[in-house]
């Protein structure tokens, strides 16, 4: 993806469909730009997701990229709900994944 036409507000709904699916492999940039351009409980929601799931095409990522990726991003989303989906990232078994949402509660 480029930002080289930027996004506009239209361009969320489609950005959201993007993370859910798994025909496509660009996840991570999709969570990146989410991130970076709106704030909304669909984008915290998209954002969870991220955090949850494995793509088949990442399965090898032991370092779990798209969902730090998207701890990062929750961190700077406002609200309760982003609040309490890092509180449950950073009580996961995951120790990589718990650092990083400690991290962006800190913030």
């Amino acid at each position: 993806m480029s930002e080289s036409f930027g996004f506009r507000p239209g361009h969320l709904p489609l950005l959201l469909e993007l993370a859910w699916m798994d025909w496509h492999c660009k996840h991570e940039d999709v969570v990146w730009y989410l991130g970076k351009n709106y704030q909304s409980p669909e984008v915290v929601e998209a954002l969870i997701w991220a955090t949850e799931w494995v793509p088949a095409y990442l399965d090898f990522d032991e370092s779990r990229a798209l969902a730090r990726k998207a701890i990062w991003k929750l961190g700077k989303q406002p609200g309760e709900r982003a609040r309490v989906a890092l509180e449950q990232v950073a009580r996961s078994a995951n120790g990589v994944l718990q650092e990083d949402a400690r991290r962006q509660l800190e913030r």
